[in-house]
């Protein structure tokens, strides 16, 4: 055990001096201009050493190259402005070219090419290491392993055969593999050969089927359309991501209808018009399914519902402060989406035949409900002012104005569903009753006008008018007095 610990305690010190041994340099900013773009490259070249050697090891050239680039082989960050750093990068050009040639004399069949290949990364590996790079080492280490091979080269070729192939299918690379199956692969014997082939198809279909679930699993997640539009570019990729379909070598009519709908989906974050697409993809998956229950139709006729619902939704919310023509204008569009939508559905049902399975779980939506947001107007108010003016003939005036007033502050019940305009006249109306009312009782306009401050007050927030002559001259004054 004491060893053990002793053991580790030194890995632990030599991984420490590795990390303190490495320079670090911070660039100023007089020298960004040149140290930004190498930076990036060097960056993105070290992504591209596995699946892109050959690109990775030009970029790295570019920089190493460079006289205007000194620093190389440490950790840099790059003054962008006074007190204002970038992040620390780990600039390793010779190391990540080294690494590059590596990964290239792997992927290379010509022993002599790979020869040079790894003679080249050996030569960048030292000058890594040379430079104060500990970890270049251990990559040294396999250059020197990778030229011993090729020295004394192994009889059966199908290790590296099936290294390089399990390479790709790894990576999802499937046409790939197949592809090197069938160039590469003449040494081996047919059961093998159709063997590897039957097995890059098994990986294809494992892979497709899980990304396909997730795909519609995603997709049934979906109750509001913020829970789409509100995702970050990140989080969106990675919740909706499938399998590069130029490596997909098996059929697989799911994963092809996911190919195709995952742009409307792209479309609808960028709150573009995609109603019709969503219609046809609705009646499209319902291929997937020949009968019974279809959780691919239900997930995307949901999701065309959140996007119709969204937008009537917006054109009732503005037709609140809308006059009357624009108020009819959206009302009318909504009702035009309705009737969309109810072709929709007779375009569904007559696509699903006699499957009683699916039509029994057809989402019946409520449109009622929907349109109920739209403002109404109040209809009624020159009842209302008739009863206004018969109250001059009254037996008990005060008692008649009293009952108008206390049916006005009824009618403001429903306060949120009325229009602009209705808010305003209800308004008008209620100022005019309790005016008439103070001055029956011999009140001075500017008494009654200081009673009715708050109703004014209220006229005025909501844009309404104090231009009242209906009722007289002393109701009018009072209107011109709440205007002040």
């Amino acid at each position: 055990m004491e060893t053990c610990l002793q053991a580790g305690g030194k890995l632990t010190l030599l991984l420490l001096l590795s990390f303190f041994l490495q320079e670090e340099a911070t660039i100023k900013k007089a020298y960004k201009a040149s140290y930004v773009p190498a930076t990036k490259n060097c960056e993105k070249a070290e992504t591209l050493i596995e699946s892109d050697p050959r690109e990775a090891i030009e970029l790295l050239t570019e920089i190493i190259d460079n006289t205007k680039v000194k620093k190389r082989e440490c950790r840099l960050r790059i003054e962008l402005r006074p007190g204002t750093h970038s992040k620390w990068y780990d600039f390793f050009p010779y190391q990540f070219r080294g690494r590059a040639w590596l990964q290239r004399a792997g992927n290379e069949a010509d022993p002599e090419i790979a020869r040079r290949y790894l003679a080249n990364g050996e030569k960048d590996l030292r000058e890594s290491k040379r430079r104060g790079i500990p970890s270049s080492g251990k990559h040294l280490d396999q250059v020197t392993e990778a030229i011993k091979k090729l020295e004394n080269p192994a009889v059966d070729p199908e290790p590296a055969f099936r290294l390089a192939w399990q390479s790709l299918v790894d990576k999802g690379r499937f046409a790939s593999a197949r592809s090197h199956i069938e160039k590469s692969g003449g040494f081996l014997s047919g059961e093998k050969r159709e063997k590897y082939l039957a097995d890059t198809e098994t990986l294809c279909r494992e892979t497709v089927q899980p990304a396909v679930a997730n795909f519609l699993f995603r997709l049934e997640k979906i109750r509001a359309l913020r829970d789409l539009t509100a995702m970050g570019p990140t989080t969106f990729r990675r919740e909706f991501a499938l399998p590069d379909k130029s490596e997909i070598i098996v059929a697989s009519p799911t994963y092809d209808w996911c190919i195709a709908f995952q742009p409307l989906l792209k479309e609808i974050r960028k709150n573009r018009d995609v109603l019709q697409s969503l219609f046809d993809h609705a009646v499209a998956s319902m291929n997937i399914v020949a009968t019974g229950e279809n959780d691919w139709f239900l997930a995307v006729e949901n999701l065309a519902f959140l996007v119709l619902k969204e937008r009537i939704q917006e054109w009732a919310e503005s037709s609140r402060a809308a006059g009357v023509g624009e108020r009819s204008r959206l009302r009318g569009n909504a009702d035009a989406l309705r009737k969309r939508w109810k072709r929709f559905e007779q375009r569904v049902r007559t696509r699903a035949g006699s499957n009683e399975v699916f039509l029994a779980i057809l989402p019946r939506r409520d449109f009622a409900l929907l349109l109920s947001a739209f403002p109404v107007d109040y209809d009624r108010f020159s009842a209302i002012k008739t009863r206004i003016e018969e109250t001059a003939e009254a037996d008990d005036p005060d008692s008649a104005l009293a009952a108008i007033e206390e049916d006005l502050i009824t009618l403001r019940d429903p306060w949120e569903t009325y229009s602009r305009d209705t808010r305003r006249k209800l308004l008008q109306y209620q100022i005019a009753v309790g005016a008439v009312r103070k001055l029956f009782d011999l009140k001075s306009v500017e008494q009654a006008a200081r009673e009715l401050r708050t109703l004014g007050s209220e006229l005025r927030r909501i844009g309404g008018s104090f231009e009242v002559d209906e009722f007289g001259i002393k109701v009018r004054g009072v209107f011109d007095r709440l205007r002040r």
